[in-house]
């Protein structure tokens, strides 16, 4: 879901090609084989057809499980399920019926860690986030249902069984349904074996499901992923669980939104959020901005709300970690930036490697014993040659500000150096291809203060308030409501919640 990047008008080599020359090469990808959900009446795509899922089996006895759901966006009223399901749509996110037979899947089911995993990809074609259990607008959303009927066929067809180690999770649209299911999955799966939950274990890989309830800027098409939430959990009938909905009388909607839901998950998971959402960040900008200071005021109100979040979903006597980069990234935990550390010490694999231990030692979870691998360094959030990965500023400056072709020429390598030297001055000096890497979590906590600093430069005076919520009516934020929004003081940008 990320933007298309602009080309250089020039001869010169664009830095992304420099960049691709000194990557490792790809690992294979797994080949996953079609497994129909026919059986299971209400498991269905929206236009109505059975849906499946793809699985392949561990090489050998193993207890170990890896189930996770596909991103792709969803529908939220007449017109958007029209452009996705209706001629010229997305027909392989709205129906079984042109599926291959087999799957390349790539990233974390290439994971060493996971080698002896048996390993489930639940293709997406329901609209609704894997979440709904209605029908609207001459569409079937029934993900809830696909979810379960997956849970039952692994144990009735493929053997999952009492002891079983199960890592549930998903990218974006996937990510935000595993979200919503993470919690009855144990009890799912040990229904289904006949025995009490604490047969089965369960944690949660969550990616790229961190939403902010920040209302778009004034001039994006987009009416604001607050409005969008609303409307699918009322049109696609999602049961979000009666005990997140008891947190929100009349607002139930909010459990299907990452800020207010994740936090207040019980199952043990790992999620990741880029303080540079690609796909938040395409939606909630117009493109074109002629005022590069309106745009970094938006960035840095962006990565300074994700940084916030993380804070809080550590904080918690649940076993938990948080990963956020300065990355322009959107769902990469099936893609070969998985395995890069980008702006940290270490790669997203790595650090869930480091979560699955500590989930699985005695050590008691408590906030401030959690795993935290969060970039907060000095180096500014809205600035994005900052990011530590060199082919974000082709996005950022070509896509959405306003720039000559000429000037993108001019000042390509220039980034590209500065990028690199942003990297070793502020991430520790390591290089992002170094083998040498230590767990980031105690450096973490040493760049709270460069977080501080970073707040006070976003401070406009002593006071302040927290960044605006939306009601979920797509209101939008102008420029001058936005630089108000940034009076935050350096306690208030650093303010933790209480433990759940």
């Amino acid at each position: 879901m990320r933007a298309s990047s602009p080309r250089l008008p020039s001869p010169l080599l664009p830095p992304h090609l420099l960049l691709l020359l000194l990557l490792p090469p790809p690992a294979s990808p797994l080949t996953l084989t079609r497994h129909s959900l026919a059986a299971y009446p209400a498991a269905i795509c929206s236009d109505g057809s059975p849906a499946s899922y793809y699985f392949l089996a561990s090489p050998r006895p193993s207890s170990l499980w890896l189930v996770h759901l596909q991103g792709g966006g969803w529908c939220w009223d007449a017109s958007s399920c029209a452009a996705r399901c209706g001629g010229g749509g997305y027909p392989l996110l709205c129906s079984s019926a042109r599926w291959e037979e087999t799957y390349t899947a790539g990233g974390i089911f290439d994971a060493p860690a996971l080698a002896e995993a048996s390993k489930a990809f639940v293709r997406y074609c329901t609209s609704d986030a894997h979440m709904g259990n209605g029908s609207a607008f001459g569409l079937q959303f029934r993900g809830a249902a696909v979810v379960r009927a997956v849970l039952s066929s692994l144990v009735s067809r493929h053997g999952l069984a009492e002891g079983a180690l199960v890592l549930f999770g998903g990218d974006s649209a996937g990510g935000r349904g595993a979200m919503v299911h993470l919690d009855g999955v144990a009890a799912r799966l040990a229904a289904a074996l006949r025995r009490p939950p604490a047969a089965v274990r369960v944690r949660g890989m969550i990616d790229s499901a961190m939403w902010l309830d920040l209302l778009p800027a004034k001039g994006a098409a987009f009416p604001g992923f607050a409005r969008v939430t609303k409307l699918v959990h009322a049109n696609a009938a999602v049961d979000v669980g009666a005990d997140c909905a008891v947190r929100f009388p009349g607002e139930e909607w909010r459990c299907m939104f990452g800020e207010d839901r994740l936090p207040l998950l019980a199952t043990p998971y790992f999620a990741i959020g880029s303080q540079h959402d690609s796909y938040q960040l395409s939606n909630d900008l117009p493109a074109g901005w002629q005022s590069r200071s309106e745009y970094y005021a938006y960035l840095a109100a962006f990565s300074a709300r994700t940084v916030e979040l993380c804070l809080r979903i550590v904080n918690s006597t649940t076993r938990r970690a948080a990963y956020s980069s300065r990355c322009l990234r959107h769902a990469v935990s099936t893609q070969q930036q998985f395995f890069e550390p980008g702006c940290l010490d270490l790669s997203i694999e790595e650090a869930l490697v480091d979560f699955l231990r500590a989930a699985d030692a005695e050590e008691e979870a408590r906030p401030g014993n959690n795993s935290l691998y969060v970039d907060l360094s000095a180096c500014r959030a809205d600035r994005p040659h900052c990011s530590c990965c060199p082919t974000d500023w082709l996005e950022w400056y070509g896509e959405h500000l306003v720039l000559s072709g000429t000037l993108l020429a001019l000042v390509a390598l220039s980034l590209f150096v500065g990028a690199s030297c942003c990297c070793w001055r502020y991430c520790g000096g390591v290089s992002r291809w170094g083998k040498s890497r230590s767990s980031y979590a105690p450096r973490a906590k040493r760049r709270l203060s460069s977080f501080a600093w970073y707040a006070r430069k976003l401070r406009r005076g002593e006071g302040g308030t927290p960044l605006t919520r939306s009601s979920g009516l797509g209101d939008s934020l102008s420029a001058r409501e936005l630089e108000s929004n940034l009076q935050l003081t350096t306690g208030e940008i650093l303010r933790v919640a209480p433990p759940l």
